[in-house]
């Protein structure tokens, strides 16, 4: 037993053990298919405005964000509402853009309440 743990755990040279690069690994490959989702949705949206906002909104300090999540906790609205109309994160919107977000917005919703009435969407509720 103690073989295999010196084996995972040694460190020859001061480089990295087999065990940590076995972890650096795995999250690496789990960044990867998150930035292919996130890449995937940002060409759905083709709005390079909306997109660019919310990636500032994530690469933003901790206090904007905590700003940010207060607001959308006394307005009572989603986060990304008050990421997109933010003046924090550049221009405001066009009306054509704050159309976009609203309809989208709304079909969100939607589905979420009517999940019940279409269990392909949701087939865990069966």
């Amino acid at each position: 037993m103690s073989g295999v743990l010196d084996l995972f755990l040694a460190q020859p040279f001061g480089s990295r053990s087999l065990l940590q690069r076995i972890f650096a690994m795995a999250i690496h490959d789990g960044i990867r298919s998150f930035q292919k989702a996130i890449d995937g949705l940002a060409a759905k949206v083709d709005d390079s405005v909306l997109v660019g906002k919310l990636k500032a909104f994530t690469e933003a300090d901790e206090s904007v964000k905590d700003e940010l999540r207060s607001e959308a906790k006394e307005d009572d609205v989603d986060i990304i509402v008050v990421i997109l109309r933010s003046e924090h994160f550049g221009s405001e919107l066009t009306s054509e853009q704050i159309g976009k977000v609203f309809n989208a917005y709304v079909a969100w919703v939607n589905a979420v309440e009517n999940v019940r009435y279409y269990p392909f969407l949701a087939p865990w509720t069966n």
